[in-house]
């Protein structure tokens, strides 16, 4: 059997879902990529090899399929803003282990800002913490699959037993007052038209041993994220409040019950919004890709 699909193993689950042929990762299969440098980036996508395997013990029924050309459709770019070289290695190794085209970049590369993409920014600089945080989309208006990939990443990861606190807007920074506020992202500001994008701030006190679990919730949130977009591409679950929102505002521009929406967000308790919190759409909760009873699993086949 020719490998050009990936299977995710979902033992919850007890019926099969039509999304395609399915495929089996295997940690036995061989690395086209040894690790991910400047010259990487230079070069563009990183192609994988080309295995024939067969594969025993195929079970369809515990097993949710995502077609591997649905996530190389993506487009996908990493990009390492002062990561960990081993996280940053070891999760390029993991797309690759998984049959997933990548391109590697650094910030500045003319590649992300090319039209089409998604872009996962790597990014470990002053941010103290022993767990990760998701920078999502600071911009409103920005039509693409930005909110999903944040929160497939953040689903994923939590799935790796990787300590997620939260999804924000943009990113934190100083005025020239002193006082805080948040804006977009250098990968936001400089995102090119139609493409998709999230970072990841991880946290200086991680320790070496999350280098696995982080990689494999990488991996599973982008597949998380694409099995989504393919049922509800573009879908707009995460708000940024602005200067002038009210909680009224918020629900009906995002189409629910103003009480839905509280009951949806720990952070609206007793009808209090601050600007630049995140808002997800109660709907996302219900959304099988993020749901916290799926279990989507990188297990290794059994290879004949």
């Amino acid at each position: 059997m020719k490998i050009d699909h990936l299977r995710i193993n979902n033992a919850e689950l007890t019926h099969a879902l039509k999304t395609g042929r399915g495929l089996l990762l295997a940690t036995a299969l061989s690395l086209a990529l040894s690790g991910c440098s400047k010259e990487d980036s230079k070069q563009g996508p990183v192609e994988t090899k080309d295995l024939t395997t067969m594969f025993d013990d195929y079970n369809k029924e515990d097993a949710i399929l995502v077609d591997i050309k649905d996530i190389n459709d993506l487009n996908l770019i990493l990009c390492n803003n002062q990561c960990n070289s081993e996280i940053f290695n070891r999760t390029c190794e993991k797309f690759n282990e998984a049959g997933i085209s990548i391109s590697a970049a650094f910030p500045g590369d003319e590649i992300l800002e090319q039209e089409n993409s998604t872009i996962i920014t790597m990014a470990g600089c002053i941010y103290d913490s022993e767990g990760v945080m998701i920078l999502g989309q600071y911009n409103n208006e920005l039509s693409n699959n930005s909110d999903i990939l944040a929160l497939g990443l953040s689903r994923g990861l939590k799935k790796n037993d990787v300590t997620v606190d939260g999804i924000r807007s943009g990113v934190s920074t100083l005025t020239s007052n002193g006082s805080t506020t948040r804006i977009p992202t250098a990968t936001e500001a400089h995102l090119g038209l139609d493409s998709s994008f999230a970072a990841i701030a991880l946290g200086t006190k991680i320790h070496p041993k999350e280098t696995d679990k982080i990689s494999d919730g990488i991996v599973e949130g982008v597949i998380r994220a694409t099995y989504e977009i393919q049922k509800n591409p573009k879908a707009d679950y995460l708000r940024r409040i602005t200067p002038g929102d009210t909680l009224d505002g918020l629900a009906l521009t995002m189409g629910v019950d103003s009480k839905r929406l509280v009951d949806a967000n720990k952070n609206l308790r007793d009808d209090f919004i601050q600007v630049n919190d995140m808002v997800r759409h109660p709907d996302a909760y219900h959304r099988e890709a993020f749901q916290s009873t799926n279990h989507f699993s990188t297990n290794a086949a059994k290879i004949k």
